[in-house]
């Protein structure tokens, strides 16, 4: 059983790992992300954390759910006028 889900959020299109029991499936591949309050956001999904009542929640569909994945995750910044974009490779 795999514990991680890829997920994309309806309302803009991005795309996030989240722990599966942050997912509550309505249909097929869709249904609703519970999102924690934090701007660490990947410490709750290594530690797992449970989704509670002060989480958002937000529609989505299940891109993937199938053991480990490499995913880049890529950050763009401005540093002194200079816009620097980073890429990184992580296995979910």
């Amino acid at each position: 059983m795999h514990d991680f889900l890829i997920v994309e959020f309806s309302d803009d299109l991005s795309v996030a790992v989240v722990y599966k029991s942050w997912f509550r499936r309505t249909t097929g591949r869709l249904g609703f992300v519970s999102w924690p309050p934090t701007r660490n956001v990947t410490a709750a999904v290594v530690k797992k954390a449970q989704p509670k009542e002060s989480w958002t929640v937000h529609a989505a569909k299940i891109l993937s759910e199938s053991g480990m994945h490499k995913v880049t995750v890529s950050l763009i910044f401005l540093n002194n006028s200079v816009l620097i974009a980073l890429s990184r490779n992580i296995c979910v």
